[in-house]
């Protein structure tokens, strides 16, 4: 069934050409009524009936949801990346032994300390991989690091803007608050219990 929002109810959209003319559907013919006023000049939905969400239950909501999901995010693609560059070096150090294999080992040793590095790490190791899928691997890593630290910046900031309204930090827990502390030297994080 097709609909469209005409004014604050939702009428049948307008048959297409190619449409056939049965009339063996009665639920095409039935026009949704929606409770509450008109919405606004230039909307397209009715609005809710409970009203809008507060804007800063919002801010807070999606500030955590991006810091969840950016952290989360980042330390399981450096984990892996970063376990990755440790077996590397292990099994360039073991091949370091043999004078036949002394300059792959050193290749190894090099590639995997570079990936121990977050987010810049894949990128500075690419050019001393010897080969294209673990250079795809390496910069698929570095980009996916790159976004869960601007997803977990985000976040940050969007707390940081709740927490300007409150004025009060960020509350973890029934007794654990979260606020930003900032001074001439730089700045941090302040936590109270």
């Amino acid at each position: 069934m097709n609909l469209a929002l005409v004014g604050a109810t939702l009428a049948p959209a307008p048959a297409l050409a190619d449409d056939d003319d049965d009339d063996d559907d009665d639920d095409e013919d039935k026009v949704a009524q929606v409770e509450g006023p008109a919405p606004p000049p230039g909307s397209t939905a009715p609005a809710p009936a409970n009203g809008p969400a507060p804007r800063g239950r919002w801010m807070r909501a999606t500030g955590i949801a991006s810091l969840v999901t950016g952290g989360v995010l980042f330390t399981v693609t450096y984990g892996v990346t970063a376990l990755t560059g440790a077996i590397m070096h292990d099994v360039g150090r073991s091949r370091l032994d043999d004078p036949a294999r002394a300059a792959r080992g050193e290749q190894l040793v090099d590639v995997g300390r570079r990936l121990l590095i977050p987010i810049a790490g894949p990128w500075i190791a690419m050019p001393r991989m010897s080969d294209e899928l673990g250079q795809i691997g390496a910069g698929f890593s570095g980009v996916i690091q790159a976004g869960a630290l601007i997803l977990v910046i985000a976040g940050g900031v969007q707390l940081g803007v709740y927490s300007g309204m409150k004025r009060d930090g960020v509350a973890l827990g029934p007794r654990l608050r979260l606020s930003g502390a900032f001074t001439p030297e730089g700045g941090g994080l302040r936590l109270r219990f």
